[in-house]
C-alpha cells in the first residue's frame, strides 16, 4: 500500500546527478489511483508546476497546474498496468524538472501523457525521491532508478562543448555556440539548454548559421492547458521555443546530423512564462541534405539581451549503438531497403530476462504513400494489442482508441523517426509507450498494451503495411543490469 506505505529512496545527490526513472505499477483494485513521485518527501500544496498533454479515449487536452503536491508519474484503474519513463534534471538554485512520458489508466479511458513537472524548491538538493499513491490500495511495482553525472560523459554520450552567457543579444548578435562538429562521423547530437529570463525571448536554432527558408517544423503544444497543434515550413531558423520564455526553461533537442537526407531534429520543451504557461513537443526538419554540419548558432527573433543560458552538447559515443541516457544494449540492427512487407523478426529473445526493450527506427524516405511499421510479439496476429494516441499533425489535434492486430510504431513518408519502449516482463499485460514523427507535418505519442499475460516474449516481428519502399535504420536494444 503505497499509500500508507510510501517508498523512500535516499541517498541521493541532485547537485551532482540527473536522475532517469522506469516506473511500472499494477492494481488489483476498480479504485482510481495516481502514483506520485516527491522530491524530498515534499508534498506540500502548490509546490510543483504540473503541464501535460494527454489522449484518453477519444479525447485531447492539456493541463496547466501550479498547485499541485506532487509529480504524477503512472495511474492504474480496474486491474490494468501503467508505465511511465521520467527524467529528473537541474540543480539547488533553479526549480528541478521531471521529463514525464507516460500510460496508463483512468476512470474514463486508456491514456497516454506527456507532462512537464517542476518543483518549485530551488533552495534544497534534491536527496529522495518518495513514491506514493493517492488512493490506499494495494499495488505492485517495479521502479528502475539510474543516475548519470551532470558535468561529465554519460553511458552511450560523450560530452563535447558547453555554453554559457549573460546578457548577450542574441538577436543583434548571433552566436555561434557550438564549432568544429563532424555531423557525418558523429551522426547523432543531444544538445539541452536551459535558460533563465525575465522577458519575452524567442531563441532558434541554426544549423551551420543556415539563416534561409530550409526548415519546417510541427509543433504540438500546450499553452496555459490549451492543447493545440502548428505547423511551419520555410521557417527562417529552427525555433526551438515558439512562444515566450521565462525563468527556468528547458529543452531538449536530438540531432539526427548525418548528411544525405534532411537532418530531423525532434525537442522537447517547457517553461514558466508569466504571460501563459507552456510546454511544446516539436519536430524540425532541416532541409539541407548536402552540407556536413559543422556548427550551430543561437539566434533571439526578439531584440532583448537574455539573461542566463546554460547549453550542453553531447555526441553518441558509439554510431553503432543507440544514443540513450539509459545504458541500453544491441540486439540488432537491420538496414531496411526495399519492399519490407515481409518484414524482420528479431527472435531468440528473453523478456522476463530484460527490464526495458527499444525498438528505433530512422528513416529516409521521399514517397507519396504513408506506410506503416507494424509490431508484432511472439507472431500474435490476432487483436491482442490495445492502441491509445495524441497527435498534431498541422493544426489539428486528436486523440482516439482501437484494439488492433498489430502496432503500428512508425509511420515512415518522408524522412521520420520513432521510439518504442517497451515493458516486457510475463504476469501482466505489456505497456508500451511509442513516441513518432513524420511527414513534416505530425508528432504522435503512443501507447499499446499487448494484451496476453503469461507468454514470456521471444520473437518481436516489425514489417511495413504495404509494398512500398522504405528506406531507414531499424535497431533493437534492450536495458539490463
Amino acid at each position: 500500500n503505497f499509500n500508507t506505505s510510501p517508498l523512500t529512496i535516499s541517498g541521493l545527490e541532485g547537485d551532482k546527478y540527473d536522475y532517469e526513472c522506469v516506473v511500472f505499477v499494477i492494481s488489483s483494485s476498480a479504485t482510481a489511483s495516481e502514483f506520485q513521485c516527491l522530491a524530498n518527501n515534499d508534498s506540500g500544496s502548490s509546490n510543483y508546476r504540473v503541464y501535460f498533454m494527454r489522449g484518453y479515449g477519444a479525447t485531447a487536452n492539456a493541463i496547466a497546474d501550479d498547485t499541485r503536491g506532487y509529480a504524477p508519474v503512472a495511474y492504474t484503474h480496474n486491474s490494468t498496468v501503467s508505465l511511465g519513463k521520467f527524467t529528473l534534471s537541474g540543480s539547488s538554485g533553479d526549480e528541478r524538472y521531471f521529463d514525464i512520458f507516460q500510460c496508463g489508466d483512468n476512470s474514463i479511458a486508456n491514456e497516454v501523457r506527456k507532462s512537464s513537472v517542476y518543483w518549485k524548491n530551488t533552495a534544497d538538493e534534491v536527496s529522495s525521491l518518495v513514491f506514493k499513491s493517492t488512493a490506499s490500495i494495494n499495488s505492485d511495482a517495479h521502479i528502475i532508478l539510474y543516475r548519470t553525472p551532470k558535468e561529465a560523459s554519460q553511458e552511450k554520450w560523450e560530452l563535447v562543448d558547453t555554453y554559457n552567457a549573460s546578457g548577450v543579444n542574441y538577436n543583434t548578435s548571433p552566436t555561434t555556440i557550438f564549432s568544429n562538429l563532424k555531423g557525418d562521423t558523429d551522426l547523432q547530437y543531444k544538445l539541452v539548454i536551459r535558460t533563465d529570463t525575465g522577458f519575452d525571448s524567442r531563441l532558434r536554432l541554426r544549423m551551420n548559421g543556415d539563416s534561409g527558408a530550409n526548415y519546417t517544423a510541427q509543433r504540438l503544444s500546450n499553452n496555459g492547458g490549451t492543447i493545440s497543434a502548428g505547423n511551419s515550413t520555410g521557417r527562417n531558423g529552427f525555433q526551438w521555443s515558439d512562444l515566450n520564455i521565462d525563468h527556468d526553461s528547458v529543452a531538449t533537442i536530438i540531432i539526427n546530423a548525418e548528411s544525405g537526407a534532411k537532418r530531423l531534429i525532434p525537442s522537447s520543451e517547457s517553461n514558466n512564462q508569466t504571460k501563459g504557461n507552456e510546454q511544446d513537443e516539436q519536430a524540425c526538419w532541416w532541409n539541407n541534405t548536402v552540407d556536413e554540419l559543422t556548427s550551430i548558432v543561437l539566434y533571439d527573433a526578439t531584440n532583448v539581451a537574455n539573461d542566463t543560458i546554460e547549453a550542453k552538447l553531447y555526441r553518441r559515443k558509439n554510431p553503432n549503438t543507440i544514443g540513450d541516457t539509459l545504458p541500453f544494449e544491441m540486439v540488432e540492427e537491420v538496414a531496411v531497403s526495399g519492399d519490407f512487407s515481409a518484414g524482420h523478426t528479431f527472435s531468440g529473445l528473453s523478456g522476463d530476462d530484460v527490464l526495458l526493450y527499444k525498438l528505433e527506427f530512422i528513416g529516409d524516405n521521399v514517397i507519396a504513400a504513408t506506410p506503416s511499421l507494424n509490431v508484432q510479439i511472439n507472431g500474435d496476429t490476432g487483436s491482442n494489442y490495445s492502441r491509445q494516441y495524441l497527435y498534431g499533425s498541422t493544426s489539428s489535434v486528436a486523440a482516439g482508441s482501437a484494439t488492433t492486430t498489430s502496432m503500428a510504431f512508425a509511420f515512415v513518408d518522408e524522412e521520420s523517426t520513432a521510439a518504442m519502449f517497451l515493458y516486457p516482463k510475463s504476469g501482466n499485460n505489456r505497456p508500451i509507450l511509442n513516441h513518432n514523427a513524420y511527414r513534416e507535418n505530425t508528432i504522435y505519442k503512443q501507447a499499446f498494451w499487448w494484451n496476453n499475460s503469461s507468454d514470456v516474449i521471444n520473437s518481436i516481428k516489425v514489417f511495413a503495411s504495404a509494398t512500398t519502399s522504405i528506406t531507414g535504420t531499424l535497431r533493437l536494444s534492450k536495458y539490463t543490469i
